[in-house]
């Protein structure tokens, strides 16, 4: 299973947060509101979208990852996590 969330890499996911920032700006700006839960869903489907992004690269570049100082640890890489 930790190889698993090694292969989504949810700590990427952070940066999807800032998503959350320009719709609460604008409506600040434009007088109208934006409900947290209603932004939720979209920055969760862009969280598994990056994911996906990433899965796809790890399987896409296994070989030279092998080689990597630090990404031959990657789970595919490593062989944690076979395809």
């Amino acid at each position: 299973m930790i190889a698993f969330w090694g292969l989504i890499r949810p700590h990427q996911w952070l940066k999807n947060l800032l998503l959350l920032f320009p719709p609460f700006l604008a409506g600040r700006l434009l007088g109208e509101s934006y409900s947290l839960p209603g932004l939720l869903l979209p920055v969760f489907c862009f969280c598994l979208a990056s994911s996906a992004t990433y899965i796809i690269n790890d399987i896409l570049d296994v070989e030279l990852d092998r080689r990597h100082p630090r990404k031959c640890r990657r789970p595919l890489a490593s062989g944690k996590i076979s395809v």
